[in-house]
């Protein structure tokens, strides 16, 4: 499914599970961490604690951010081994590591 207006994202609904891709300008995707939001990506790693978290809680905790955002970035900061996200019952949950 594509939104036309606003945040024009690319997003699949699947079992339940919502898949959603970056915004998309010409023929290419974007993903806006790589684009040039490392602020944002700090400012997610700065609210991490050492206890597990959704992405919701971690949102709240940084003016102005959506939960959507701060999920990518979770994800992302898992990639490059800064969080760790929780297994089974605790997916989408996610941690500092030290």
């Amino acid at each position: 499914m594509w939104r036309d207006t606003d945040c024009k994202s690319h997003f699949i609904i699947w079992r339940d599970d919502i898949l959603l891709f970056g915004a998309r300008y010409g023929d290419s995707w974007i993903d806006e961490a790589e684009a040039g939001e490392k602020e944002f990506l700090q400012r997610v790693l700065e609210a991490l604690s050492n206890r597990e978290q959704s992405a919701e809680e971690i949102s709240d905790q940084i003016p102005d951010s959506e939960p959507w955002d701060v999920l990518r970035c979770c994800r992302r900061l898992c990639k490059l081994g800064k969080a760790i996200e929780g297994r089974h019952h605790a997916r989408g949950r996610f941690r500092r590591l030290e």
